[in-house]
């Protein structure tokens, strides 16, 4: 009789938290995410993400996300467009690090169920509530995704995705991110065990070269940059930005290769020829 009772009490509580659900989109939240370079695992820098205003684009209204990058979260710029309804959420303009005006990307279906597959095949393999914060939240454990090194995916309600929010979960793939912090009415809900900071940023000087090949990197006169390679080593050279984000990839064998980034931006790089022979390197990219 004592377990019916809680078993009857733990319905209760569940059929009250889903009544009483709470939408992603809110103003009073705040999340600080850690991006961890995929090049090297010492460069770690911090994002942080909040919800303020809206605006009207094509006649639709969207709630404006903002992103800042500095330990005190003085300055803020724009980072993406989003829309919620009925439990599910929408990124305007998104397509896995492509921005496209005329997409619309779900980023979460709040609405899922055990068993229900999502985007690429992910599927839900169990659904619990846990304590966050003083209050039930509920919890989608996703299964694994076989090409993705980081882990499976989890996505608290109110909260999103426990890797990165503001991504759909198809486009985590190209380096690791996890959600570092989370506050509500700023009150800290929720803190990575691994860390014991809202704020965790490694300097790009910590970028070094190791078993240094003959590249080097210099601008031309139309604006794209020369890959100078004088010993014509062959091999492959990667472009991140100073969050470790790929942006190009690009093979060369010859001793002078042009390249267009297209972004005015701190770019890092990394060379590896036939042999494994690796050099890395940063510079500014500024367009003219």
């Amino acid at each position: 009789m004592k377990q019916k009772i809680i078993a009857f009490s733990v319905a209760i509580v569940c059929i009250q938290f889903a009544l009483q659900a709470q939408n992603l989109i809110d103003e009073t939240k705040q999340w600080a995410v850690i991006s961890i370079a995929s090049m090297d695992t010492n460069l770690k820098s911090t994002h942080y993400y909040k919800f303020s205003g809206d605006s009207i684009l094509n006649g639709s209204t969207y709630h404006i996300l903002y992103k800042s990058t500095d330990s005190m979260q003085l300055n803020w710029t724009i980072d993406s467009y989003w829309w919620e309804r009925n439990d599910s959420v929408f990124l305007r303009g998104f397509d896995c690090g492509l921005y496209l005006n005329d997409s619309t990307s779900l980023v979460y279906d709040f609405n899922l169920q055990v068993g229900d597959s999502f985007t690429y095949n992910i599927k839900v393999d169990s659904i619990r509530y846990f304590e966050w914060g003083g209050s039930i939240r509920k919890h989608w454990f996703f299964n694994q995704i076989d090409w993705n090194p980081y882990g499976c995916i989890t996505w608290v309600e109110g909260v999103g995705n426990l890797r990165n929010f503001n991504y759909p979960s198809e486009c985590l793939n190209s380096m690791k991110e996890s959600l570092l912090c989370f506050h509500e009415n700023g009150n800290l809900v929720y803190q990575n065990t691994n860390y014991n900071s809202c704020y965790v940023q490694t300097s790009s000087e910590m970028i070094i070269n190791i078993s240094k090949t003959n590249i080097s990197i210099s601008p031309s006169d139309n604006g794209r940059l020369i890959i100078n390679n004088p010993t014509s080593e062959k091999g492959v050279i990667d472009f991140y930005t100073i969050d470790g984000r790929q942006i190009k990839e690009l093979v060369i064998e010859s001793e002078k290769t042009q390249v267009d980034l297209k972004d005015s931006r701190m770019i890092i790089y990394k060379f590896t020829n036939l042999n494994g022979k690796t050099q890395t390197g940063k510079f500014l990219n500024v367009l003219p």
